[in-house]
């Protein structure tokens, strides 16, 4: 018995000595995925919030790991969110359905000092649903080409200026691809040595939407991807590493990730945004640059972002949007794109970002043909299990399992069956 209790009072020692969140109505807690680069910027914001207003204080709570949005879930059903966290405009439904967002249209209506119009439209209709806003964007990216500067000199071409077609960059990546014959006994095999373009991901679904094809009916409620300009679209991608081989395939991968393919000197182009300048600032071995997303029936590259809600159960929602306000002001997102991860949420910080390096127009041009998730995503089913479907099937289709039509019509019943059964609880 004296054993249990004195391990009850080794128990009750430790809770009295851990750290405790601060609580009451001067605090603000504030929670997004944890990466030492990023860390360091938001707690400093926080810090300058509490410096600029005295009294107030800040506690700032990383979430490390893959399951960000898992956990805060798990905190909200357990009543212990933060009063500001981070979101993903493709999560945002899930969290609006559950009632655990607070709208920001009132503040913004009566906050005489917010200025709305400053803030790129888009980016703003990306944290709405409804008719209400229930974020405002701390960063954002456009998909852009980076390109190998040394590798397109040695091969005599010059990058392009304005964005290609599919034949178009087909064929540039032909002229970059460098193949090697190598002999191993009586065979001889060509591998590829460099690779002419990578792309971050498969993003099929932009692909299917840049020739026009659609993913679902205007209300949403039906999958109608099985078409035939979808047909067209995911069989050019797959030609891409299968035919042509000037991509990597996924055994091309498995050693390497696709950005690290172009930061060795191993892929003269590489889709992504621009997050990545945050590591390829770190290339000391060739030059690099950016030129437009390619395009086909339509000109479109994906808008990637991520904004800041409030908690609807804050307890303290004036200060929260003060808090919030800060986060995502033009002086908040400009740290986050000086370190390289973000176009400016802000227009009034244009000019200062074209002058940081000409190039960055390609950014902000492309901003007229992005498009954002929204408008590839039903509300009838959650994005992460309408992607887990997608790549199901798909690595279906890249190992030659099953034929394009067929991989697209499984998507399409797989979808529809989700979407009927969440329709049938509504």
């Amino acid at each position: 018995m004296k054993r249990v209790l004195a391990f009850l009072c080794f128990v009750i020692l430790l809770a009295g000595c851990a750290e405790k969140v601060p609580s009451g109505k001067n605090v603000i807690r504030y929670s997004a995925p944890g990466f030492i680069r990023y860390n360091e910027i938001r707690e400093d914001i926080g810090k300058d919030f509490e410096k600029d207003n005295p009294g107030m204080r800040t506690y700032y709570e990383p979430i490390t790991g893959a399951a960000y949005f898992e956990k805060i879930q798990t905190q909200i059903a357990g009543g212990t969110e933060p009063d500001v966290f981070f979101m993903r405009d493709f999560e945002l439904p899930i969290f609006v359905s559950k009632g655990a967002l607070l709208s920001l249209d009132q503040f913004i209506q009566d906050d005489k000092d917010f200025k709305a119009n400053d803030i790129h439209r888009i980016l703003i209709d990306s944290y709405s649903m409804d008719g209400k806003v229930y974020g405002l964007p701390g960063s954002f990216t456009t998909g852009v080409i980076f390109y190998n500067k040394d590798l397109f000199a040695q091969a005599g071409i010059n990058p392009p200026l304005a964005s290609l077609s599919w034949n178009q960059i087909l064929d540039l990546a032909k002229k970059l691809t460098v193949r090697e014959k190598l002999s191993q006994g009586d065979q001889v095999n060509e591998v590829v040595k460099q690779f002419g373009l990578v792309l971050e991901y498969y993003d099929w679904i932009t692909f299917i939407w840049q020739n026009g094809g659609k993913i679902f009916t205007p209300d949403k409620k039906r999958c109608i991807i099985s078409s035939g300009k979808a047909v067209t679209a995911i069989n050019f991608l797959k030609s891409l590493f299968s035919k042509y081989r000037v991509m990597p395939s996924g055994a091309d991968l498995q050693q390497s990730e696709a950005y690290q393919l172009f930061m060795s000197g191993r892929a003269a182009m590489f889709t992504g945004g621009r997050w990545y300048t945050t590591i390829f600032n770190d290339i000391k071995e060739f030059k690099w640059g950016i030129f437009p997303f390619f395009h086909q029936a339509r000109k479109a590259t994906r808008l990637d972002s991520h904004a800041w809600v409030i908690s609807k159960r804050t307890k303290n929602p004036k200060l929260a949007w003060e808090f919030l306000k800060y986060l995502t002001s033009k002086e908040g997102n400009w740290k986050m794109v000086e370190v390289g991860d973000s176009v400016p949420t802000h227009k009034s910080n244009i000019e200062r970002f074209l002058k940081m390096n000409p190039e960055n127009k390609v950014y902000t041009d492309s901003l007229s043909f992005s498009y954002t998730v929204d408008k590839v995503m039903s509300p009838y089913i959650p994005w992460r299990q309408m992607q887990r479907i997608i790549n199901e099937e798909f690595d279906k289709f890249i190992y030659g399992k099953v034929g394009a039509q067929k991989t697209l019509k499984n998507i399409e019943d797989r979808i529809n069956s989700t979407i009927n059964e969440n329709l049938k609880e509504m």
